[in-house]
């Protein structure tokens, strides 16, 4: 559907872009004692937009990012308990035969599923909108956890694990995007904040109810998440990004809805001109391909995917998806511990990760900086477990040396969250033109959780065979070679043009970067 300008005129003239509806209000004002500072403060108040819907927009992200943590809770250790206390018959799962291998798929099973669902994700996001994606999302997660209440087999188990994934990973993809196109930058900080601190929060919460309550109740509690997300939803507007190639006039109402009447004028216009310049890219094939193969795409595009590489290789995915526990038996052994060894877990995860969420957003100190930091950091932590495992594990009791553990563990969430975290996808945003970046976030995107199903596969059964001080050693030998990865192949992207990158970079510069957010 395509419309002219004078739709604009039209369609906003019925709304009030005077002085006094953007919240600026000089007449109450005297000329004799305003400074240039009250103008300031009640002009920047004014391009805030709306507080109420934007933090709409942000809670109904949380949640789709809370669903995805109790998905991810699920591969905690203290899954095999709730399997194993309603499994029956001959095809059931009992502790005595329970081998290493099936305990790694059962861990890395969801990541596996996540891999699946990421160009799904991608395509239909595009095609029928965020909003509607999550909401057909909770619907078969709804589904998928009422199978799970009642699955007694093994087999059946892994396959619900594995579209569990599947379906939640789009919570990720699709609040992202949300927030991207719906909120001003400066409550971003905020609805970012609340994004990443509710994954944790779904993961730790999950770890403590199947723990405490069993595999019926845990279940129940999901599909209870996931109704509430949808009921959330059905009240949301969709992106006006996205809902624009289909509707303009809904697209302008979305916006509206989200910011309020005030400063979506210029806005619109950023958004009409985005839509023309893709409409007008998308039907040259040759121009996207003389883009992919340009020098400075290419060569930024291989960047990123060794940062990716760097954090899937520090470790922290197989802390977040085995729980706290360093020792298999340890976990089996005592459920006061194990349910104790969780909320620690939660409590530091969660700590950590709102306040990074708070201090990274303004990007204060650049890309490079915080990146180096951080592999230093993971380096000298990874170090530090592997030395004391080599010592300690052939006579360790977990219960009187559980301190040491605690203590690496909590630094290392600190050492990771400081870079390692946040700031590939800053990069990666940074580097590429906004012709290409929607297709190479989704590779980087694919590649990451495949890593990651990588590292949950082997991580246990080789720490198993050779012993966990050896797996550590390797990863901090890994670590050491990030370290030197990013002191001379990244390079800082913080305060640059996309044209000084790519120069940077080397090659011709290409594209451009988006005109909206």
């Amino acid at each position: 559907m395509q419309i002219d300008d004078s739709f604009y005129d039209i369609y906003l003239s019925d709304w009030d872009f005077t002085r006094q509806s953007i919240g600026v209000n000089f007449g109450t004002l005297s000329p004799y004692t305003t400074t240039e500072a009250d103008l300031i403060k009640k002009l920047t108040k004014a391009k805030r937009g709306r507080f109420i819907t934007q933090m709409y927009a942000g809670v109904c992200a949380a949640i789709g990012t809370y669903s995805f943590g109790m998905v991810v809770g699920w591969s905690s250790p203290i899954t095999y308990e709730m399997l194993l206390t309603s499994s029956e018959g001959e095809n059931a799962t009992s502790i005595e035969n329970i081998e290493d291998d099936h305990y790694a798929w059962i861990i890395s099973i969801t990541a596996l599923g996540c891999c699946m669902g990421i160009f799904p994700a991608f395509l239909l996001l595009e095609q029928i909108g965020p909003r509607l994606y999550m909401i057909l999302a909770n619907f078969l997660l709804i589904i998928l956890w009422g199978v799970m209440a009642i699955v007694t087999t093994y087999s059946i188990f892994m396959v619900v694990r594995l579209m569990t994934g599947f379906a939640a990973v789009s919570f990720l993809i699709c609040g992202e995007t949300i927030l991207t196109d719906c909120t001003t930058k400066y409550y971003m900080r905020y609805t970012m904040m609340m994004f990443n601190s509710s994954m944790v929060l779904g993961i730790v919460i999950t770890y403590v109810m199947g723990g405490l309550w069993g595999k019926s109740k845990t279940c129940t509690i999901c599909c209870s998440v996931c109704a509430f997300h949808i009921l959330l939803l059905y009240f949301a507007k969709d992106s006006p990004v996205i809902l624009y190639a289909r509707n303009p006039v809904e697209a302008i109402k979305a916006l509206a809805w989200y910011l309020g009447k005030t400063n979506i004028q210029l806005k619109v216009k950023q958004i009409k001109k985005q839509h023309e310049r893709r409409r007008l890219e998308s039907s040259s094939d040759l121009y996207k391909k003389y883009l992919l193969s340009s020098k400075a795409v290419l060569k930024g595009t291989l960047t990123v995917f060794g940062l990716i590489f760097f954090e899937v290789s520090s470790g922290y995915y197989a802390l977040l998806f085995y729980n706290v526990s360093l020792f298999r038996e340890f976990q089996h052994k005592d459920s006061q511990y194990k349910v104790l060894g969780s909320i620690y877990f939660g409590v530091c995860l969660w700590i950590v990760t709102v306040i990074s969420s708070y201090i990274h957003y303004p990007i204060p100190c650049g890309v490079k900086k915080p990146l180096m930091i951080s592999s230093i950091l993971i380096t000298f932590n990874l170090a530090a477990s592997a030395l004391y495992l080599t010592f300690m594990e052939p006579s360790i009791d977990s219960r009187t040396h559980l301190m040491v553990p605690v203590i690496l563990f909590g630094t290392f969430i600190i050492c990771f969250e400081a870079g390692l975290s946040f700031y590939p996808k800053v990069f990666l945003k940074d580097v590429l033109p906004d012709q290409v970046y929607p297709l190479i976030r989704s590779l980087i995107t694919f590649f990451h959780w495949l890593m990651i199903f990588f590292m949950l596969r082997f991580f246990f059964p080789v720490g198993r065979l050779i012993g966990f001080s050896y797996v550590y050693g390797m990863l901090t030998v890994v670590s050491i070679i990030s370290v030197i990865y990013i002191r001379f192949l990244v390079i800082e992207t913080t305060g640059k043009s996309l044209l000084q990158i790519q120069l940077e970079l080397g090659g011709n510069p290409v594209g451009t970067r988006t005109t909206f957010n």
